[in-house]
């Protein structure tokens, strides 16, 4: 893995440059319930989104994966509001947009208007509103607009991609349940509207869950980027929210971990290692929690890979700790215990195990050994004593 912490030491999984979307939707992270409303409502319409972290590739970087999603999408839909005029994250996806001459369609939610940094990019262009109710009316009309400027020939032709749900609902099923009661007159046809606004609304995590999520995406997305002064605000809010949680244990440890010779060590370590003693974090073995989109599914944050990252990191770890010869010989033994440990965990929970990172042989990296070579290293010390 390397420093970038969406990875949660994932694999690269490759989508073929042939697929395509129709619309890139870019948004604050604070705007996440409007954004996956919009999303699963334009999907409902057959429009194809990307949208992330959905839909960024496993094991990629976050900006790589942003860039990705530009390039594959002709239209880029902007969830406007206070926080996308405040987002460092939004100015670079519109900047980059209109760089591809990317037609952009502000999605207004709240009544304000673009700051000095957006103004540039968007004072030019055809605003839809959405400031009242119902939201399903104003994404309906998005929609309509949306094919229209997708009826102009596009520039290249290409495959289309299947559909991945967002977290906020699937529309097409709400409405092929709901599509028999047409007939039965105007007040079943009522009553159908105001399932599908009542369905469309219910969100997948608790309140409390999607904010500790949301959080926890800002976290990663700010370390991925080099933020760490803003990650570190952010992880003092996810800490105070969710003190005993997967997702701030990972990422306090993380932060930690990718600040080079200025980072505690030992830190980063009490972190993963909190994580590793938490009961949840075997639990997920037996479960269904596969992957490290998972991990951003849920509120408490355990899923299987990144319970084999966490343990393959601190293998890393304290094995360079037991090749310290400044520490007494019983502590080099101790530490050496416990790398074998936490390897036998990572490869209990991922038994193909790691690559190493490969660096230059100034960068100070923790995951300086594949799996199999702490396999071996650790069994012939182990051996030897």
């Amino acid at each position: 893995m390397s420093s970038g912490a969406g990875r949660d030491g994932a694999g690269s999984t490759e989508v073929s440059d042939a697929t395509s979307f129709d619309v890139f939707i870019s948004y604050s992270h604070k705007d996440k319930i409007s954004a996956d409303a919009v999303c699963a409502g334009l999907e409902g319409s057959s429009v194809r989104c990307w949208i992330a972290p959905r839909d960024i590739d496993a094991g990629s970087e976050w900006a790589e994966g942003i860039i990705h999603g530009l390039n594959r999408c002709r239209i880029m839909v902007l969830i406007f509001s206070a926080n996308a005029n405040q987002s460092h994250q939004v100015r670079r996806e519109v900047e980059r947009a209109v760089s591809r001459e990317m037609p952009i369609l502000p999605f207004r939610i709240e009544n304000v208007t673009p700051g000095s940094k957006l103004e540039y990019f968007l004072s030019n262009l055809h605003w839809l509103d959405a400031l009242t109710p119902p939201l399903a009316a104003h994404i309906e009309r998005l929609a309509g607009t949306i094919k229209g400027l997708l009826s102009s020939p596009p520039g290249d032709h290409v495959a289309s991609p299947s559909l991945k749900p967002v977290h906020a609902v699937d529309v097409n099923k709400v409405w092929r349940e709901s599509k028999w009661l047409l007939g039965a007159g105007v007040a079943l046809i009522v009553l159908a509207a105001g399932l599908f606004v009542w369905w469309f609304n219910q969100p997948t995590l608790s309140n409390h869950d999607q904010t500790v999520v949301t959080l926890a995406e800002t976290v990663r997305n700010d370390i991925n980027t080099g933020d760490l002064a803003d990650a570190d605000k952010t992880l003092a809010s996810l800490l105070s929210l969710a003190p005993s949680n997967g997702h701030t244990y990972y990422f306090e440890g993380e932060l930690q971990r990718v600040q080079g010779l200025h980072r505690d060590i030992y830190k980063a370590i009490d972190w993963f290692v909190r994580y590793m003693d938490d009961p949840r974090s075997q639990q997920v073995l037996a479960s269904n929690r596969l992957d490290e989109k998972v991990c951003y599914e849920t509120g408490d944050g355990f899923c299987r890979q990144r319970t084999a990252w966490i343990g393959h990191l601190l293998a890393n770890m304290f094995y360079r700790l037991s090749m310290d010869a400044s520490t007494d010989a019983e502590k080099r033994k101790t530490f050496l215990q416990r790398a074998e440990k936490y390897l036998h965990i990572s490869l209990k929970f991922y038994p193909t195990g790691f690559e190493a990172t490969v660096a230059s042989p100034t960068q100070l990296v923790d995951n300086a050994w594949s799996s199999r070579q702490l396999t071996t290293l650790i069994a012939d010390r182990l051996h030897k004593q």
